[in-house]
């Protein structure tokens, strides 16, 4: 029998599949969107600053331009904030790496550096990600990056400079990609083609209010560090993952390991308390023909085929002006006017009626 017929005659959305999909989304979506937003106020470099004064000395033998230079009047020598740098933040014990490390003036440059490191590790994060998944499984790529994401994360929020700073930040780049191509990947295969739609526009639900919760969260723990141990730690939910989430019958399969794909569906079988026919699992099959063999293919072969080539391009490019737009507004919202935690959790929020509305277009 065909795996797709099978997953159907096991309910599409039977008991397994629902829970398997709300864990999948909360630690694959929810968690993620924690991680690649968190930049916005572990790394905010819009934070109002002037040069400190000497103590016990008058102001009015020193003129600053309000930000990163101290003139001495009666010297007319002009400095940069020789005596240090005084943040005057938003909130009160609001603080962050840019203010920790001192990554502004001549050194704001880094401040933003920063970012790039961590979406470096993002890009790395996709390839690494999803060849290891085909290689050894959907299942220990997808767990050892949520143990991965908890641990560099923890990392960045103990690090002791601005060197340990970026290097722990770009793995936690790296593995937060990790989790959500691969969780999507995952997800998509336990169900059959015409409810992958469906099921996709749901998860990504899961990523609007994961980036609507964000903005209380740093809102009440002002600490970057604290902030960071906070949005890192559920990702240890891997640990209890492990022993319910199940690998893709669909690569195991590919991979002809028919065994172990037939205890996958048996223990969905059980899970759902449903009968699946007799005999059902003993042709398992992912073709619609067992006896064609199938050739091994790669990214090149998109290249062969110039229909497929263009659908691919403008998916790629559509995909990349909206990744921009998207990104560019979220991740500057703490430059908009107001207040940086309103207008985040409000810019959360928008994103949760749109993707029910995209589900049910879907349908």
């Amino acid at each position: 029998m065909h795996l797709d017929e099978v997953l159907h005659r096991l309910g599409d959305w039977g008991r397994y599949e629902l829970i398997f999909f709300i864990l999948l989304s909360i630690a694959g979506t929810w968690l993620p969107a924690w991680q690649i937003f968190g930049v916005i106020f572990v790394g905010d470099s819009y934070i109002d600053q002037e040069c400190k004064l000497p103590a016990n000395d008058s102001q009015e033998n020193y003129q600053t331009d309000g930000t990163c230079k101290l003139l001495f009047q009666n010297e007319t020598v002009i400095e940069d904030c020789p005596y240090g740098v005084d943040y005057k933040p938003s909130y009160p014990d609001e603080n962050s790496a840019v203010t920790e490390y001192g990554l502004v003036c001549d050194r704001a440059f880094l401040a933003e550096t920063s970012q790039s490191i961590f979406f470096a590790g993002v890009l790395v994060g996709a390839y690494v990600g999803g060849q290891l998944s085909d290689v050894i499984g959907r299942k220990p790529v997808f767990i050892g990056s949520l143990i991965g994401e908890a641990i560099f994360g923890i990392l960045v929020a103990v690090s002791w400079d601005y060197v340990s700073f970026i290097i722990f930040w770009f793995f936690v780049g790296m593995f937060e990609n990790g989790i959500n191509i691969v969780m999507y990947v995952l997800l998509l295969e336990l169900f059959a083609p015409d409810k992958r739609s469906v099921a996709g526009a749901i998860d990504n639900v899961f990523w609007g209010v994961g980036v609507t919760l964000l903005a209380p969260i740093a809102y009440f723990l002002k600490g970057w560090r604290l902030f960071t141990v906070i949005i890192s730690l559920p990702c240890l939910l891997a640990i209890p993952l492990w022993f319910f989430v199940v690998e893709s019958p669909r690569w195991l399969l590919s991979r002809d390991r028919k065994d172990d794909a037939v205890a996958v569906l048996r223990k969905i079988e059980k899970f759902n308390k449903v009968e699946l026919p007799e005999g059902a699992l003993d042709n398992l099959t992912v073709h619609e023909n067992s006896t064609i063999k199938v050739k091994s293919v790669n990214f090149l072969h998109v290249f062969k085929k110039p229909r497929l080539l263009l659908n691919s391009f403008v998916m790629f490019y559509a995909w990349l002006v909206n990744s921009m737009v998207y990104y560019g507004l979220s991740l500057s919202s703490s430059f908009l006017v107001g207040d940086k935690y309103v207008n985040f959790f409000l810019l959360g929020l928008v994103e949760i009626p749109a993707y029910i509305v995209i589900t049910f277009t879907m349908i």
